[in-house]
């Protein structure tokens, strides 16, 4: 009878064994493929953060961070100072033109005023 339950020990003991065993190799075991961001994430440049696969090429190449110019910008064949002085000139035509085109509707609204009360 001594045995046979130091037997049965032995063998449960290993069965316990095996299952832990087992249970580590399914726990810290995990094998995941790559997928295409991974491997655009891996062949990123550390020193470029824009050329991080969520950016796009308005985005400053400096700091990585969007720019206020959005998808016009194009760092082959201009710069992004050029790029910003034309946006700001553009900016600054269009605020110009709003503006005369509300002296000019001013003007006409007095205009019109006028010839009523005569």
């Amino acid at each position: 009878m001594i045995l046979t339950a130091i037997v049965i020990t032995a063998g449960v003991g290993a069965f316990i064994l095996a299952l832990a065993y087992r249970s580590y190799q399914f726990t810290t075991m995990d094998e995941v493929a790559d997928d295409a961001e991974d491997a655009k994430i891996a062949k990123r440049s550390a020193l470029d953060p824009a050329s991080a696969p969520d950016r796009d090429a308005s985005d400053d190449p400096t700091t990585g961070m969007p720019t206020e110019l959005g998808e016009h910008v194009d760092y082959d064949d201009e710069d992004l100072e050029e790029a910003e002085a034309e946006y700001e000139a553009e900016a600054q035509a269009k605020a110009a033109a709003e503006a005369r085109l509300k002296a000019l509707r001013k003007k006409q609204y007095r205009d019109d005023d006028e010839e009523e009360v005569k």
